[in-house]
């Protein structure tokens, strides 16, 4: 996966699950903790400042898909791992790019 430099780029996420309390009460889970919801993506870019608040050690795996506005399906399913040193969404989906 190549680098996301702007949120701009992004033209949907879709959140699957997450192991974050804060992402779950949000997005409101359903029984099994699928969330399986299209989020917009400046609204998800702050859910995920502040879900980054709450994690005291360790990570919250949390999955993902994202299509670019230039159509290319970005990553599927993909689990990303929110800590406390993440800040924004683009750090979080940059990790390791």
């Amino acid at each position: 996966m190549s680098k996301i430099s702007n949120l701009n780029e992004i033209d949907s996420i879709k959140v699957h699950w997450s192991e974050s309390e804060y992402i779950n009460n949000v997005l409101c889970c359903d029984e099994n903790s699928d969330i399986e919801k299209e989020v917009d993506v400046f609204a998800f870019d702050s859910i995920i400042s502040q879900a980054s608040k709450e994690i005291s050690s360790g990570y919250d795996k949390t999955s993902l898909s994202i299509k670019l506005k230039s159509g290319l399906q970005w990553c599927f399913e993909s689990k990303f791992h929110i800590t406390s040193r993440t800040s924004n969404l683009l750090e979080l989906l940059n990790v390791g790019q």
